[in-house]
């Protein structure tokens, strides 16, 4: 996957970001930023590596932030959530088709985001590895399902394909009655 900025329009520089097996672009991202300081960019970014900043700022035209320094830390909410979760290993294996599998986990911050979210729900598709985020303010199931519901519709009503089935870690919110119902009623294995 690769990351591109696309020209002002109404003052908002937008990340694209496309994937070279579907040949598609999916905006990710709209800021009306020059340049920041790499604390806010990381907090307004989702909390991601200083790293991945780095290099969005090498491969992206006119995205940039404010030089680190010398100083490499992590902000307090990764300091104390400790979000520096062990790597997952790509797999040789993925899914021939979009859609196919979609792996879903919810992600806990130490603090409440400006809107009061804590949670996020993360969805990443198999084949092509193109991720999706939802902010929650629960972990419930109904919070999720509602999230879940809006991913669908959007990638489902985007790509012309199906969601055939989903992988989770098998927290409580993916398997509550109504999460297993809606996925029952509308095909998709879990």
């Amino acid at each position: 996957m690769s990351l591109f900025a696309k020209p002002e329009r109404d003052g908002y520089t937008y990340l694209h970001a496309s994937s070279v097996k579907q040949n598609e672009a999916v905006t990710i991202l709209a800021f009306k930023i020059k340049s920041t300081d790499p604390v806010i960019a990381h907090n307004r970014f989702g909390h991601i590596p200083y790293r991945v900043l780095t290099n969005c700022m090498k491969h992206c035209k006119g995205f940039s932030i404010e030089k680190q320094g010398s100083k490499k830390s992590l902000c307090k909410g990764c300091a104390e959530g400790g979000t520096a979760s062990k790597p997952y290993y790509s797999s040789q294996k993925r899914k021939d088709n979009i859609l196919e599998l979609i792996h879903m986990d919810i992600k806990e911050f130490p603090i409440n985001s400006y809107h009061q979210n804590r949670y996020t729900l993360v969805l990443i598709d198999d084949h092509s590895s193109v991720g999706w985020i939802y902010h929650q303010r629960t972990k419930n199931q109904f919070e999720t399902l509602t999230s879940f519901k809006h991913f669908r519709a959007l990638t489902e009503k985007q790509t012309g394909k199906i969601i055939k089935s989903v992988q989770t870690d098998h927290g409580g919110e993916f398997f509550g009655n109504k999460f297993q119902t809606y996925l029952k009623d509308n095909g998709i294995q879990m």
